[in-house]
């Protein structure tokens, strides 16, 4: 009984030495290790910088100045008329003074460098009796331009006469004239033109006038 007391007091006292080795492991159980932080310095590298290689500015000579030349454009030439035409002319009909009123038509039937011109013309003169006789005439004429221009266009005309007044008779008979005429159609009040042929008056009679044809007139589009 007594060994059994004193084993036990032995183990206790082994225990309780024990027990404070054994909370110091659990301590150290307990801690946690923490890794290390490595803080590396960051590598600065060296920039190398390329030399700029600055090139020459080559200024070009400017080419030699030439004269500025105004080339003047030349206004579109005059269309011809193909309305109605009016003119007054003067000059020689049968070789005696004549006057005369005209109405040009151009483009007969559709047909270019045709046309017609009639009018009324009156003539004063002495006749193949030597006599003044005054005279007043129907006139109309068939046209044929040579040319369409610009410029200067000539042409043929011809036709009759009738004699609706002459001195000393209400009426005569029929006559003719044929000639050649130039037109100048540029101008901007309108066109002048010459002819020059043959014409005669008959005067239903014994007298009658023949002889030169001269005209001169000029003619507008009303």
């Amino acid at each position: 009984m007594k060994m059994k007391k004193i084993f036990a007091s032995a183990l206790i006292i082994v225990l309780c030495l024990s027990l404070p080795s054994i909370g110091a492991q659990k301590g150290k159980a307990r801690r946690v290790i923490k890794p290390k932080v490595v803080i590396k310095a960051p590598v600065v590298r060296p920039v190398i910088i390329a030399p700029r290689v600055i090139r020459p500015v080559v200024i070009q000579p400017l080419p030699p100045s030439r004269p500025v030349v105004v080339v003047k454009e030349k206004a579109p030439p005059k269309p011809p008329h193909e309305g109605p035409e009016f003119g007054l002319s003067g000059g020689l009909f049968g070789n005696i003074p004549s006057v005369g009123v005209d109405a040009w038509f151009h483009k007969i039937l559709g047909i270019g460098g045709t046309g017609i011109k009639a009018g009324l013309r009156y003539a004063q003169g002495e006749d193949s009796n030597k006599n003044i006789r005054k005279n007043i005439l129907i006139c109309a004429d068939g046209i044929y331009d040579f040319n369409s221009g610009p410029g200067a266009i000539f042409y043929l005309a011809g036709g009759l006469n009738y004699l609706a007044y002459t001195t000393g008779q209400t009426n005569g008979g029929v006559g003719a004239e044929l000639y050649l005429g130039v037109e100048e159609g540029s101008f901007a009040y309108g066109s002048l033109y010459a002819e020059a042929g043959y014409s005669a008056i008959r005067t239903g009679f014994s007298p009658t006038i023949k002889g030169l044809y001269l005209n001169f007139g000029i003619k507008s589009v009303l």
